[in-house]
């Protein structure tokens, strides 16, 4: 077998706030289709989707904690990792500071759940 990533999804508590991020925000491109509690994006090689977690295991909270590390970390290609810093910044997410490895850079930040994901001119 040769698999190939179609299809991401992210399990979420509040899809208007995530997919105003992830399609506002970020820019990505909604698809076509979908129906109540799930949103796919054109992510570039593949979808990003999200979709709802069943009520049972959603947050009460609106504020959740950035995390230093998780298994899964989305990275977003940049062709100016500075400037699309101050922007992610200006538009209320939590970001940290550039990392460089030689000509790369780097920069993690947190989506409004708490999840990380990086830009990158890599």
């Amino acid at each position: 077998m040769k698999a190939e990533v179609s299809r991401i999804i992210l399990f979420v508590d509040d899809i208007d706030v995530m997919s105003a991020f992830y399609g506002g925000v970020l820019g990505l491109d909604k698809l076509p289709g979908g129906d109540t509690g799930f949103v796919c994006f054109a992510g570039g090689g593949c979808e990003i989707c999200l979709h709802t977690l069943p009520e049972q295991y959603r947050s009460d909270s609106t504020e959740y904690p950035k995390r230093e590390d998780t298994y899964v970390k989305f990275v977003f290609r940049s062709d100016d990792v500075e400037r699309d810093r101050k922007y992610l910044i200006d538009n209320g997410l939590r970001m940290n500071e550039i990392v460089r490895y030689g000509e790369i850079d780097l920069c993690d930040g947190a989506d409004p759940e708490g999840n990380i994901f990086q830009i990158s001119s890599r």
